[in-house]
């Protein structure tokens, strides 16, 4: 016997959850931020991935550009792209960022500091979002929900 679904019955909260975090718009997905993050990183480091014919022949172009960073511009320098590419506040350095662009499947530490950094960022929507749960009782004032 198959059990029908009415539009009558409200959802309990833990199936909202998992509609709202498989359909919200706010939905981040790792993977699409990790391989932003590798081709902003390349085109920081003026290496543009849409030039090459494979992702060993990117990740190759990354690394010597990467060196050349190095030998003219110091430390200095790649600490100054690193900061300006934001990879100072995940915890990660641009070399992490080219290990991840060989095999950007793995679960590496780029991956890792996006997951935490995502974690963080949705814990942080949570609080807000309750701060703002709100209703009308019988009297016509409002106050907090009960969820």
């Amino acid at each position: 016997m198959t059990k029908q679904v009415s539009s009558d019955q409200q959802p309990t909260r833990a199936q909202a959850n998992v509609s709202e975090s498989l359909f919200s718009v706010n939905h981040v997905s790792i993977n699409k931020l990790k391989m932003d993050l590798i081709d902003r990183t390349g085109k920081a480091l003026g290496v543009d991935q849409a030039d090459y014919a494979s992702r060993k022949d990117f990740v190759d172009a990354m690394q010597k550009a990467l060196g050349k960073l190095k030998m003219e511009g110091g430390d200095d320098a790649v600490r100054g792209l690193e900061k300006e590419l934001g990879l100072d506040k995940l915890g990660v350095s641009i070399q992490d960022v080219i290990d991840s662009a060989k095999d950007p499947e793995a679960n590496d530490k780029l991956t890792k500091a996006l997951e935490k950094q995502a974690n963080i960022n949705h814990g942080l929507d949570e609080v807000a979002s309750q701060r703002f749960l709100i209703q009308f009782d019988e009297a016509g004032t409002y106050g907090p929900t009960t969820v």
